[in-house]
């Protein structure tokens, strides 16, 4: 078992557009390029934990639980004046992280191998208020919301066959799940609707992936060769999607489903 705590930060800067809007201060002056600075984003965090091997170290269980409290969170947002957009980063956000990782494995046998993992995380923006206009009055609230590709759950599993052949080389197999919760991606700068809601925000929709792969190694160990397929199941889900203001919602996809052939050589 164990306890730790660590504080962490990450580095203040430059905002790297700087040739596009004008920035002001409240009373109109215009303001140098040197004044798009950020400051660092601090973060502590605590984490209690326990590492458990038992059954003859047949099986193994490791449990983490953790609270990260972040300051002064750096976000990256499309500021304007008049037709010209910037993006420029600000300090901008406070946010307190709960979570919980468990993982484990099991050998049913001297081939057979199982293994799992398992992440739960509650992030929510404490504070976070956006002045998209440079007008010096805050004028997105997000406060309370989701912090932004942050899966609530994350979960993998895999089972593997590991065995000498007696015609010489290794044979290896191995079939796996993947599951990822829905999260938001993208948070719009626009007005909400009539019912609160936000119509331009994007979104990650949930996914469960399957892959297997069956692998011959030479008994020399100097070769190889691997049938595999990824996305078995050929499930489609965004791995990017991201509104651009009044023009359109831009969105990418992962690979379908996908198999084929790998040889390697090691000299």
């Amino acid at each position: 078992g164990y306890f730790s705590f660590s504080h962490g930060f990450k580095s203040g800067g430059y905002s790297d557009q700087t040739g596009s809007a004008p920035l002001t201060d409240p009373m109109g002056n215009l303001l140098p390029a040197s004044a798009r600075q950020y400051e660092p984003e601090e973060a502590d965090s605590f984490e209690v934990g326990l590492k458990l091997d038992f059954w003859d170290n047949r099986a193994r269980l490791n449990m983490a639980a953790f609270f990260v409290d972040y300051t002064d969170m750096q976000r990256a947002a499309i500021v304007t004046q008049g037709i010209l957009q910037e993006t420029i980063v600000f300090n901008a956000a406070e946010v307190p992280a709960y979570g919980l990782e468990v993982e484990g494995s099991f050998a049913f046998s001297e081939k057979w191998t199982g293994r799992f993992n398992l992440g739960y995380i509650d992030a929510e923006y404490d504070d976070f208020k956006l002045d998209l206009d440079l007008d010096g009055t805050p004028d997105l609230d997000l406060s309370g919301r989701d912090v932004t590709r942050t899966p609530e759950v994350q979960f993998g599993a895999d089972l593997t066959y590991d065995t000498e052949l007696r015609i010489g080389g290794r044979l290896r197999a191995q079939a796996s799940i993947y599951y990822q919760d829905e999260n938001t991606f993208y948070y719009a700068a626009e007005p909400l609707l009539p019912d609160g809601g936000r119509q331009f925000d994007t979104k990650i929709e949930e996914y469960t992936l399957f892959d297997a792969f069956v692998t011959y190694t030479g008994s020399n160990e100097k070769w190889y060769v691997s049938v595999f397929g990824k996305n078995l199941t050929d499930e489609i889900y965004h791995n990017a999607s991201q509104y651009v203001g009044g023009l359109w919602t831009f969105s990418t996809y992962s690979p379908p489903r996908t198999y084929g052939v790998e040889f390697g050589i090691s000299l």
